[in-house]
């Protein structure tokens, strides 16, 4: 794909800069498909410049793997800093904002016009994992996701529960750990509304897990059986939820066919002031 191609006709366009795992991702192109709606249609190009970066192990497109395909290009020379910057300079200029025909959209500066008549190009460069980044396009999204959502026939009374460690005990991890005492108080919960629950046990360290819930009450899959696609399908299978501080189960929850109680720790980040800009589904049960 040429470096200007998808920018030829009038058609607005959106690139869209993938990072982080597969929970990340999701996130990410849940918002660039509910800005293509807000635009009555625009073009999606993958930037992937990031996945190929040495700083960042085993991480790549993972949205190609549930059919979801776009152009892909690398390197676009837009720097976010310098982009704010030189945004704010032109703006106080009395212009719109425009630099080299395109809006910069990041987690924390966040600006285009809202014009149907004109042709709105947008660099969306964050993780954008909160719900009011795409949420009233949730069946859109659904849609765009259906490889996600199994026809496999588990019980109504089914409890999916994610517990992550592994990468959230490194010292530079930005992510609390939720303790075992929030898993208890949320099963409590759960079996307080649902009769006879069973316990499905999803977990990167089933060392912990297996400490945490008694072995002969739970179903443990592990990871070394089961991909991770395998584990989130299974989790959207499940009729209820208890979720980790991790994109990863948020989406477990979120696709889940039917209408069950999803369970949410309060506590996402170590930082408070970024734990309180955490936005979650009302319905769901924060603990």
């Amino acid at each position: 794909m040429k470096k200007r191609e998808f920018d030829q006709d009038n058609t607005s366009t959106i690139i869209l800069r993938l990072e982080g795992g597969l929970g990340n991702q999701l996130f990410q192109y849940a918002h660039a498909l509910h800005l293509q709606q807000q635009l009555n249609g625009a073009n999606i190009v993958f930037e992937t410049t990031k996945l190929d970066s040495k700083s960042v192990t085993n991480r790549k497109n993972r949205l190609v793997e549930i059919g979801i395909q776009h152009p892909e290009i690398k390197d676009v020379k837009f720097d976010s800093l310098f982009l704010r910057c030189k945004f704010i300079r032109v703006l106080k200029r009395g212009t719109k904002g425009v630099f080299s025909n395109f809006f910069l959209l990041t987690d924390s500066w966040y600006y285009y016009p809202k014009s149907k008549k004109r042709k709105i190009n947008l660099l969306l460069d964050g993780y954008f994992q909160n719900i009011f980044f795409f949420n009233s396009s949730k069946e859109k999204i659904v849609k765009a996701y259906q490889n996600l959502r199994t026809n496999l026939a588990l019980s109504e009374n089914t409890v999916s529960i994610h517990i992550r460690r592994s990468d959230y005990q490194q010292v530079d991890s930005i992510h609390s750990i939720v303790d075992e005492d929030y898993y208890h108080r949320a099963m409590e919960r759960i079996s307080y509304q649902v009769s006879s629950p069973e316990w499905h046990v999803f977990s990167d360290d089933f060392n912990v897990a297996k400490k945490i819930f008694p072995i002969n009450s739970c179903h443990f899959h592990d990871s070394a059986l089961y991909t991770d696609l395998d584990h989130l399908r299974m989790m959207i299978s499940c009729r209820h939820h208890i979720i980790a501080n991790s994109s990863f189960s948020w989406w477990g929850a979120y696709l889940t066919k039917e209408e069950g109680i999803t369970i949410a720790p309060a506590n996402w980040y170590k930082n408070k002031q970024v734990n309180s800009k955490v936005k979650l589904p009302n319905e769901w049960v924060i603990l």
